[in-house]
């Protein structure tokens, strides 16, 4: 009976993602000239069917203040393929590039971030000349040329209406934590950052460096926060 319930919840919720193709989510406003933007897991994406050089793709992302897609969670990854797939659309640009011939990483504008999630094929590559990175529809990680041209999609994991609603999911983020009473969202990051690393990441999804002072204070956030993951 559990797995014919899950079974119904994923079809329903394709059926309702496949709703809104061709359109903009309301919530979804930062890309008007994307063909078509999706609210999935309180994340937008916009999708770009036509294609773009690697260059280009980062740069229409970057220039609304949202990244190119990289998908580090599996499921994620097939539910949105899933819907480019509909649309005839079997490859994308992924925002990974090579921070050194032997290194990928995370890109956003000039920063890079470790990888989490990787999952390439057949394996991490490694070339003289540092490339971009693309994805298709078996959710794998794939190496290509950056002048060649693929459709992408823009992810914006904050956006600000969904404050009202709740916490909004984020791909990066280890654990969700909201606070009852104060009504706050919480993302904790187990990836090992300097503190000007981890602050950039927060000022790009919208948010600050958590500060507590006292292990009082530590105790205290942690205890009100136990039970409470989104």
């Amino acid at each position: 009976m559990a797995k014919l319930s899950l079974i119904v919840l994923l079809t329903t919720l394709i059926t309702q993602l496949h709703q809104v193709q061709g359109t903009h989510h309301p919530l979804c406003k930062k890309h008007p000239s994307s063909d078509f933007g999706i609210l999935y897991s309180n994340a937008c994406y916009y999708v770009y069917a036509t294609p773009r050089n690697n260059s280009d793709a980062f740069a229409v992302c970057e220039d609304a203040h949202t990244n190119l897609v990289f998908f580090p969670k599996v499921v994620p990854h097939l539910q949105i393929m899933d819907i480019l797939k509909a649309e005839n659309i079997s490859k994308i640009w992924l925002g990974l590039k090579q921070s050194t011939p032997t290194k990928w990483a995370w890109k956003y504008k000039e920063d890079f971030y470790p990888l989490v999630g990787v999952r390439w094929e057949p394996e991490s590559p490694v070339s003289a000349t540092l490339e971009g990175a693309t994805t298709s529809v078996n959710a794998t990680w794939t190496r290509a040329n950056v002048n060649e041209n693929y459709s992408f999609v823009c992810e914006d994991p904050t956006p600000l209406d969904l404050y009202s609603v709740g916490c909004a999911d984020d791909s990066l983020a280890t654990l969700v934590l909201y606070h009852p009473t104060l009504m706050q969202c919480y993302y904790l990051y187990s990836h090992m950052f300097n503190y000007t690393r981890g602050r950039d990441l927060c000022h790009l999804r919208g948010r600050h460096v958590l500060h507590l002072e006292t292990q009082a204070e530590i105790t205290t956030f942690v205890n009100e926060m136990s039970g409470n993951v989104y």
